[in-house]
C-alpha cells in the first residue's frame, strides 16, 4: 500500500508525539481514521521512521542502480519493425535484424518487443486440415 505524503506526515507526526512508539502511533492513526483494523502494519511504521532519519524527507526517492533504457528504445524499435514489415513480403521482422539496423542490442530488443504491445511471434496456420484428414486422424488416434 503507498501512503500519501499527507499520511506520511501524520504518522511522523504521531510517531514523535506518542514517545517514539509503532503501536501507540498506530492506535492514534486508527483513532484520527476512525478505523476498526490496522489501516497498515507496525513494520511501515517502524520502515517509515527509518526512513525518515536517515533522509530526512518524506519524499520517495529514486532507487539506485541503472535507469531503464526501454521506454527511450522502445519508439525506435517500434518503427524499425514495422518498416521492415512493410519491407518484407511475409510481413515478418526479426529481432537480430531490428537490432542490426538501430544498433540496439538484440536482447533489448527482444525485452522491448516483450513488454510493449507488440508480441514476439505470430500464431499462423502452416497447414489446412480438410474434413478427409480429420476422418483419418481420428481413425488413427482410436
Amino acid at each position: 500500500m503507498s501512503l500519501d505524503l499527507e499520511t506520511r506526515l501524520t504518522i511522523v507526526k504521531l510517531f514523535y508525539s506518542n514517545n517514539e512508539s509503532p503501536t501507540a502511533t498506530l492506535r492514534e492513526c486508527k483513532r484520527i481514521m476512525s478505523l476498526h483494523n490496522d489501516p497498515f502494519p507496525h513494520l511501515t511504521i517502524s520502515r517509515l521512521i527509518k526512513k525518515f532519519e536517515r533522509t530526512k524527507t518524506l519524499h520517495d526517492i529514486q532507487s539506485p542502480g541503472r535507469p531503464s533504457m526501454t521506454d527511450d528504445r522502445s519508439s525506435v524499435v517500434e518503427t524499425s519493425m514495422s518498416k521492415l514489415q512493410a519491407e518484407s513480403t511475409i510481413d515478418h521482422s526479426s529481432s537480430q535484424q531490428v537490432a542490426r539496423e538501430t544498433g540496439i542490442p538484440q536482447r533489448s530488443v527482444l525485452r522491448v518487443v516483450r513488454h510493449s504491445v507488440m508480441h514476439p511471434f505470430r500464431i499462423s496456420q502452416t497447414q489446412a486440415i480438410s474434413d478427409p484428414d480429420k476422418f483419418k486422424r481420428f481413425d488413427f488416434a482410436k
